[in-house]
């Protein structure tokens, strides 16, 4: 059986999810840190490995999600990105906020990250850039299919 490498933008692909999982699980334990309520019930470690884990998954499942909107070219491009800068955001607390509390979490964990957002900016810094990130890895994933898919006349040398 033949193994294939991924190629430089499918690596570069790979570790903009992985910055993206890692913001996502930052940005998650200061959202639902905040909750005392979840502190007492389970414990403050248990709470916090699994706020850190939840939040985890779910930035690699929004940024999973959002993929196909970043990457494109020109203004359209850009407003398209923010666009899923936004919904990720917003699905990073509705994942996290599901896997931590099934019925409450999905209702309450956007609005958690959203007024994390709003009153410590500075934890939102890493989630922006590996955004970022994913949209600059996306822009060289499409440029490389492109390449790859090109269409290339035959040239007859008869």
């Amino acid at each position: 059986m033949q193994v294939t490498l991924p190629s430089p933008a499918e690596r570069l692909i790979l570790g903009a999810l992985v910055g993206c999982a890692c913001a996502g699980g930052l940005l998650g334990y200061v959202a639902l840190g905040g909750l005392q309520g979840m502190v007492e019930i389970v414990g403050p470690e248990i709470g916090g490995m699994m706020s850190v884990g939840a939040s985890f998954f779910g930035g690699l499942g929004s940024a999973i999600l959002v993929r196909d909107r970043l990457g494109r070219e020109g203004t359209r491009g850009v407003l398209s990105a923010i666009a899923g800068g936004v919904l990720a955001t917003a699905l990073l607390g509705i994942i996290a906020g599901t896997i931590v509390l099934p019925i409450f979490g999905t209702m309450f964990g956007p609005w958690l990250v959203l007024m994390t957002a709003a009153t410590k900016p500075w934890y939102v810094l890493p989630w922006i850039a590996s955004l970022y990130g994913m949209h600059k890895a996306r822009r060289s994933y499409l440029a490389e299919q492109e390449t790859l898919f090109r269409y290339v006349p035959r040239i007859d040398a008869t």
